[in-house]
């Protein structure tokens, strides 16, 4: 977020809480800046599960650490092993219950 807008919105807050009215234009711009703020929690989570699971020696997540089993049309395997963390030595096995399917839209 920038830092600009980010300052402005402090102001905003510490003036209404201060006792001060803000005008329409200020709520507006307040509005802007926390929906801005918000899709970049968003992006960030995403990017943090992300991390989690393609650095699970760093981050301490589980991962995918084997497959077996013949593949289906999709390349999928039917059991999958996932390991609860990095450096452990035993894994759950994971059995697929049902093919691929998309949404029907």
């Amino acid at each position: 977020m920038d830092q600009g807008i980010l300052a402005q919105a402090r102001r905003f807050y510490h003036h209404t809480v201060n006792g001060g009215t803000l005008k329409p234009e200020d709520v507006s711009y307040m509005v802007a800046a926390l929906e801005e703020a918000y899709e970049e929690t968003v992006l960030f989570e995403k990017l943090k599960k992300i991390w989690v699971h393609s650095s699970p020696e760093k981050s301490g997540g589980f991962f995918v650490c084997g497959e077996g089993g013949n593949r289906d049309e999709m390349g999928l395997p039917e059991m999958i092993m996932v390991c609860p963390a990095y450096g452990l030595d035993g894994f759950a096995l994971y059995k697929k219950s049902s093919d691929y399917s998309a949404p029907g839209y």
